[in-house]
């Protein structure tokens, strides 16, 4: 009986064995096809568009049209959604890329992260006066991509510093903790907040803006998430009008 449990519970070992191989070659070929169709979106969309501005440039400059208002403005609205279009490309291409590239996973330390993303952005940290505590004793590192833990961290304290409360000086609180199979990075700020009564399904959404006195496209929030899922973890917002926002990203631990 012994033997014969054993010889099952190898079968059965091996059947899982396939069934994770089969899997990972399944997603292997998804990423694939992904990279392929973001290849295909960069080449074959975006040439028309260049030529198309440069052409658009081309007329503009012509003496003929040089001088007629009408013809000018017209040339100059074409010219301007064919620079939307392209930047909408550029951002499907990107965010496409995040799905799609098989980045290595190492140990990062988020301490050391947090300190290059400081550096990086020495000047807003400056001009704004904010003051950032943080905190890793609890967690001091993640197994996870590092590039996407330097943009993660830069995106969130950026945002923080954008639309930050004009009442009040600009507190980042910033820590780290374990939480079930999950390390949790926690990012919050005292700043304007959002109305999540209103806009909790649009937060993550591409092209979706809360604030309207700083420029900005509506994608960071969006490739945040796509990185964050990429890595098979997950983000949580917390946030209260003129109160401010946490953000809770959680890496899988394994």
């Amino acid at each position: 009986m012994n033997t014969t449990g054993q010889l099952k519970k190898n079968s059965s070992g091996k059947a899982e064995i396939y069934k994770s191989k089969e899997m990972a070659d399944k997603d292997l070929i998804h990423n694939n096809e992904l990279l392929q169709f973001s290849q295909i979106v960069s080449h074959y969309l975006r040439s028309p568009i260049v030529k198309i501005k440069s052409i658009m440039n081309h007329i503009k400059s012509d003496e003929v049209f040089f001088g007629n208002e009408t013809t000018q403005n017209l040339l100059d609205n074409v010219s301007n959604e064919a620079d939307k279009l392209d930047e909408i490309i550029f951002d499907l291409n990107k965010i496409l890329e995040v799905y799609s590239k098989q980045e290595i996973k190492k140990y990062v330390n988020l301490k050391k992260k947090l300190i290059e993303t400081c550096a990086l952005l020495e000047n807003e940290i400056k001009e704004s006066n904010a003051i950032i505590h943080s905190e890793f004793s609890d967690t001091r590192g993640v197994f996870t991509v590092n590039e996407y833990v330097l943009h993660l961290m830069q995106k969130l304290i950026s945002n923080a510093i954008k639309y930050r409360s004009p009442d009040r000086q600009l507190m980042l609180n910033i820590q780290s903790y374990e939480e079930g199979n999950y390390s949790c990075l926690m990012i919050q700020d005292n700043g304007l907040g959002i109305d999540l009564k209103k806009y909790r399904t649009r937060v993550f959404g591409l092209y979706n803006r809360f604030h309207d006195h700083v420029k900005g496209k509506g994608t960071g929030l969006y490739l945040v998430k796509a990185e964050t899922e990429s890595l098979g973890g997950n983000i949580q917002i917390e946030s209260e009008v003129n109160e401010g926002t946490t953000f809770k990203i959680y890496f899988p631990k394994y």
